[in-house]
């Protein structure tokens, strides 16, 4: 997305600086969503926006460990209950005050 377009679309939207934006970037895995979220980050911090950028799942130090440890292809014996409170526990993660 051109530079132009993302101030455009910026500076078309209500007053954020109370509540922010949200944009999210949605696609099964390797159509570019990471080159995608490069790209807004990198036109974004040319504003005077303030960005936080994260990812589902993964975002934090300890979140990507987890991912890492969720996308490791040798651990094909993990209980469907114990990828479940993985996940749980990187949504706790990327909510948590960083200290």
């Amino acid at each position: 997305m051109p530079d132009t377009m993302i101030r455009r679309c910026l500076d078309e939207t209500t007053d954020t600086s109370a509540r922010g934006l949200f944009i999210t970037l949605e696609g099964i895995d390797g159509v570019g969503k990471s080159t995608q979220a490069d790209l807004l980050a990198e036109a974004l911090m040319q504003t005077d926006k303030e960005l936080v950028r994260l990812r589902e799942p993964g975002g934090t130090a300890i979140s990507e460990k987890i991912r890492a440890l969720l996308l490791d292809a040798s651990n094909t014996d993990m209980a469907d209950e114990c990828e479940l409170l993985l996940y749980e526990g990187i949504s706790c993660a990327v909510g948590a005050p960083s200290h």
